[in-house]
């Protein structure tokens, strides 16, 4: 039978073997407890597409508009830039609102009181303001911010925005090589086709993937990326295109109108 002799080096190693395994599981423990919030951010979404008032074009709104959704605090932001402006009114109302299929022309033509809707409040006619309220349930349904004349249930003007995750948005350590600024999709807004490139990349060969409001996969295509994509089979709204290439990842947002 073998014997060990325990010489007190061979002890401190022991010792040190023994703290950094404990403290590797510790590090995993909390890693598993925590990791999903240490990694939660807030997403934000800028509304685009205004000028939907072909009745009365002063009513228009125009400037920087954003929504801000916090999971961890269920409370959605909207914020108006300072170049924000539209006509005066005497009780024009922001809100965030379900298009539940509905056209945009449709939209128009429909009482804000017939619509799924949450009111962020009363709004002046110019300059940045602020308003959070608490966030409504399916946020992930809310893809429209309304501007609407309550005091004469006059319609204003709306604008789109890619719908939230339900879960809110979390930074993902698999896609450490985003890079949205890398890639370009043209003409944006379109009606039958899109034109996909990748900056200083004639030849980038990967996928193009187009998503739906949902993130249901409705298109995917392979090859080089530079190439235009045919969108003719998709149906109005506005979707996710997303490049991947090189290890990378890009995505822009992409509306369809036909």
């Amino acid at each position: 039978m073998k014997t060990y002799r325990l010489t007190f080096d061979n002890f401190i190693h022991t010792c040190d073997y023994l703290y950094n395994m404990k403290r590797d599981i510790l590090t995993l423990f909390t890693l598993l407890l925590f990791g999903f919030s240490a990694v939660a951010q807030d997403c934000v979404e800028q509304a685009f597409g205004f000028g939907n008032n072909d009745f009365i074009a002063s009513y228009n709104v125009s400037g920087d508009i954003e929504v801000v959704y916090d999971a961890a605090n269920e409370q959605v932001t909207l914020n108006l830039g300072s170049n924000y402006s539209t006509a005066f009114g005497p009780d024009v109302r922001a809100y965030l609102v379900q298009s539940n299929g509905l056209t945009d022309n449709q939209l128009t033509n429909t009482r804000i009181a017939n619509l799924v809707n949450v009111q962020f409040g009363l709004t002046v006619q110019s300059g940045a303001q602020t308003f959070t309220i608490d966030a409504p349930p399916s946020i992930e349904l809310y893809d429209k911010v309304f501007f609407y004349c309550l005091q004469f249930d006059q319609f204003w003007d709306f604008g789109t925005i890619m719908p939230f995750p339900e879960g809110g948005c979390v930074l993902s350590s698999v896609r450490d090589n985003i890079s949205n600024d890398a890639i370009d999709i043209y003409p944006n807004p379109t009606s039958e086709f899109v034109n996909v490139t990748v900056a200083n990349q004639s030849n980038a060969v990967g996928q193009v993937f187009v998503y739906n409001v949902i993130g249901k996969l409705v298109l995917s295509q392979e090859g080089v990326i530079n190439r235009r994509v045919d969108l003719s089979h998709l149906d109005d709204g506005v979707y996710t295109l997303q490049a991947q290439y090189d290890g990378k990842v890009s995505t822009k947002k992409l509306v369809i109108q036909k």
